[in-house]
């Protein structure tokens, strides 16, 4: 439910824009559920850039796992719509850790065309599991005929290291207000490599109860996961979506 209404704010973003900013009433979903299932296939569009994970041990009782994906649409010009991926933990042999691996599977709404969106999360496996990567694959794509759609903006990420705290802005760019419970947010670690150490997701996003007005600003926010230390996090990317 959520997923969609905040596809409707950014339909209907779009839709207004190509109106010269007048939606007829009673449209926009309409208009949402044409865009998102009646698309055309995007074959190879949306590949996988970067991957990379951390770990922490509770003595051979349970492991942790901080992930985090970096996926691309490298369409210039089409809007990748209903994204489909998988994300598995792989252990020392180079395949995925059979049983409990497997840690998200999950259709992503929107990526806009020529944009990347930072995708992460946590999970306990149990066992004292040997983790040595990640491995994302995306399964399928839609699409949009151009490019229409965008996600909100996120600006002045940065980590509180008194509180271990990262927190970061977004803006509503639609032309409808947006609730807090109708978006998610996802966050990934770098090092001072570029490297990824871990991601989550998802985040906490302003305050509950109140929509976020068109240009309106909310502030998003997220705790530094388990085993990673506050050291090593040199930045971090964060992605508001329907979710």
């Amino acid at each position: 439910m959520g997923r969609r209404a905040l596809l409707v704010a950014v339909v209907a973003s779009a839709a207004a824009a190509a109106a010269g900013g007048h939606v007829a009433r009673g449209a926009t979903a309409s208009t949402a559920r044409s865009f998102a299932e009646r698309h055309t296939l995007v074959k190879g569009a949306v590949v996988v850039r970067q991957t990379g994970v951390s770990t922490s041990h509770l003595g051979h009782e349970a492991t942790r796992a901080s992930w985090g994906v970096v996926l691309a649409n490298t369409s210039p010009g089409r809007d990748a719509l209903n994204v489909r991926v998988t994300v598995d933990l792989v252990g020392a042999n180079g395949k995925a850790i059979p049983h409990h691996g497997r840690v998200a599977k999950q259709t992503l709404a929107l990526i806009p065309a020529g944009r990347v969106f930072y995708y992460g999360g946590t999970a306990t496996i149990n066992g004292d599991i040997d983790v040595r990567g990640v491995r994302a694959r995306v399964t399928a794509v839609g699409a949009t005929p151009s490019r229409r759609f965008r996600l909100p903006p996120v600006f002045d990420v940065h980590l509180d290291t008194s509180t271990g705290q990262l927190t970061g802005t977004f803006t509503n760019p639609y032309s409808m207000s947006i609730s807090p419970y109708d978006c998610a947010a996802d966050i990934v670690l770098f090092d001072r490599y570029g490297r990824i150490i871990g991601g989550d997701g998802p985040g906490e996003i302003g305050q509950l109860t109140s929509n976020i007005a068109p240009g309106a600003a909310s502030p998003v926010s997220f705790s530094v996961p388990d085993g990673i230390a506050l050291s090593r996090i040199a930045s971090a990317r964060i992605t508001v979506f329907p979710g």
